[in-house]
């Protein structure tokens, strides 16, 4: 499944940045700031293609402890258990709350 997953975002990125007309537009609008979620693969590459050097992420969900590091983040500061953690000693509805 990760196989294909990646196969299918490496096509996305691909005909994103194939798509020369598309990325003229967006550099003609002379953005200073993009936002985009860290799962979307390709959002790096393309402010750096438009010319956009600043950049915030924005993400739905608690930003994981491997995302921080990933993005040059110190470690999470958070006092809960997020669903990638290991915590025998907690029930499951604990460890949802």
């Amino acid at each position: 499944m990760t196989v294909d997953l990646n196969e299918k975002l490496s096509g996305q990125c691909q005909r994103l940045f194939e798509d020369k007309q598309f990325i003229e537009d967006l550099k003609s609008e002379n953005f200073e700031f993009g936002i985009f979620e860290p799962i979307d693969f390709c959002g790096y590459g393309l402010l750096k293609v438009i010319g956009v050097d600043k950049y915030a992420i924005s993400a739905p969900m608690v930003l994981s402890e491997e995302m921080a590091y990933a993005i040059g983040l110190p470690g999470r500061q958070v006092g809960f258990p997020m669903t990638q953690d290991y915590h025998p000693e907690m029930t499951f509805v604990e460890q949802k709350k």
